[in-house]
Formats: structure tokens, sequence, C-alpha cells
């Protein structure tokens, strides 16, 4: 289980940055680098970690930078709705894997040959529908 959860773990990481990425317009990509040129901090790679949705703390700390900045809580609400968009899209992705390998999963159980166990002794159906009935007879005579 825990290989299969950071095999879905990766699935998720691999495809949060493209569609982050995707989903940001030119214009913030744009003012992130003319920022990036003027003060030397690449502000587009601390989204590239989508726990930054998971600390009130850094997301306060990252607005308050952002609202510093001329139009810049409206590239921060840009930023953070890309961040929606790229975890939904790495979620999606694993919910495509999880349902593929289910379905793979029982069609491989399905199609798995019967084999009696073995030194067990196979009761035939009339056998055991008779024992049944003697049990319960005798129960009822008791």
């Amino acid at each position: 289980a825990t290989i299969v959860l950071a095999a879905m773990g990766s699935l998720m990481t691999s495809a949060y940055v493209p569609a982050f990425h995707n989903a940001l317009s030119s214009k913030t990509i744009t003012f992130l680098s003319t920022i990036q040129k003027a003060t030397g901090k690449d502000l587009l790679s601390v989204f590239d970690n989508p726990n930054i949705l998971l600390s009130a703390s850094a997301q306060q700390q990252i607005s308050h930078g952002f609202q510093r900045i001329p139009g810049g809580t409206q590239i921060y609400n840009q930023l953070i709705a890309a961040t929606k968009i790229g975890l939904t899209q790495g979620i999606h992705d694993v919910f495509i894997a999880s349902v593929c390998f289910s379905v793979a999963g029982f069609l491989l159980v399905w199609f798995l040959k019967e084999i009696p166990l073995a030194g067990g002794t196979r009761m035939k159906k009339t056998e055991t529908v008779e024992e049944i009935e003697s049990a319960a007879a005798d129960e009822v005579l008791a």
C-alpha cells in the first residue's frame, strides 16, 4: 500500500506543475518575470509546491508581499487559482489511474481459474443441502 501511495503522490506532483503553469495567463507570467528581473526573486517558483495552500501563515506572508506591489493582489489571486487548477488536474490524473488499476485488478480476479485447496474434500452441492436439511431436522426433533 505504501508503494502505491508513493506512486500516486508522484503522479499527482508530476501532473501539478505543468497544469499550474498552463493555468497562468501571459499577463501574470510577464508580471512575475518583470518582478524577478527587478528584485532577483523568483516568485513563481514558490507556487511550484502545492503545499503553499496548507500553511495559513505562509499564505498570509506571501499575500502581504504581493499587496505591497501595485496590482499584486490580482496576481496573487490568479496564482492561487492556478494552484487550485493544478491540484485539480493532479487529483484527476490520480483518480483516473486508480480506476484503471481497479478495473484491471477486477478483470484479473474475474478470470482466475478456481483451484481446489490442497487436502480438502470437495462436497457436491446435493450432499451439502442434504446435510443442512438433516441437521435442521435433528434440531427440531431435539
